[in-house]
């Protein structure tokens, strides 16, 4: 599954990619269906040579020292909460139940956090050690087109 999504208005569309098709990558996005904000597609991307989180039309620059990011579980593993810290200011809460992967982890004795932030995105960019630099490894999604070639 691949997504293209639009940087201003937030707005995605997802599309099947058959095995072995390369696809520049520039990030990684999930979509969950919060509370606060209804179905909100997340991402992380390479932009401008550095990392950028995205929530629906907001977006932060990962490599900024006042910036934190918090996940926990709620309700005996059926709903969590995550949350964006700018400095000690909350700039964005949502919160959401996902019953069928709270079930699942409760059957699998041995899940543990790697499981975890495997099933949940947002718990795997909590995870994360910020500030975040530039990550090579992915296309920016600001480079000018290469020139064609004669």
């Amino acid at each position: 599954m691949a997504y293209e999504f639009d940087r201003e208005s937030g707005r995605h569309s997802r599309r099947l990619v058959r095995l072995g098709i390369p696809l520049p990558v520039c990030g990684f996005g999930a979509i969950e269906r919060t509370r606060e904000h209804g179905k909100v597609f997340f991402c992380i991307y390479r932009w401008d040579s550095g990392l950028i989180f995205q929530a629906g039309k907001r977006a932060w620059r990962l490599d900024r020292a006042d910036l934190k990011f918090s996940y926990r579980v709620l309700g005996g593993g059926t709903s969590s909460e995550f949350s964006i810290l700018e400095g000690s200011d909350v700039a964005y809460r949502c919160s959401y139940r996902h019953w069928f992967r709270g079930l699942l982890s409760r059957r699998n004795v041995t899940d543990d956090t790697v499981d975890l932030e495997r099933d949940h995105f947002l718990a795997h960019l909590a995870a994360r050690t910020l500030p975040a630099r530039d990550f090579e490894g992915w296309e920016d999604g600001n480079a000018p087109e290469p020139a064609p070639e004669d």
